[in-house]
């Protein structure tokens, strides 16, 4: 009789904490966003800030990104580069 009450008592407890769980999950995710992988721009516009010395082809072989689409990002970034020049001129 004793070990029922106790086993109920746990499972109330494991529902309990499954729920606070469930809540803080919930609540992650709510205020942080989608949380996945960083887009490819993001991937290539972190590569050219970290290396702004390097050429597409490295890029490439340290992203494991196609060359097409290091390009299609590689030319925003300069433009970025560029506009933010301009506004501290």
């Amino acid at each position: 009789m004793q070990q029922e009450q106790a086993l109920l008592l746990i499972a109330k407890q494991l529902e309990e904490i499954i729920a606070i769980l469930e809540k803080q999950e919930s609540a992650k995710t709510e205020s942080v966003g989608k949380i996945g992988r960083p887009s490819k721009e993001r991937i290539v516009f972190r590569y050219r800030d970290n290396y702004p010395s390097a050429r597409k082809s490295d890029c490439v072989r340290a992203t494991g990104l196609s060359i097409k689409t290091v390009s299609k990002y590689w030319a925003s970034w300069d433009t970025d580069e560029i506009d933010s020049e301009a506004s501290y001129k």
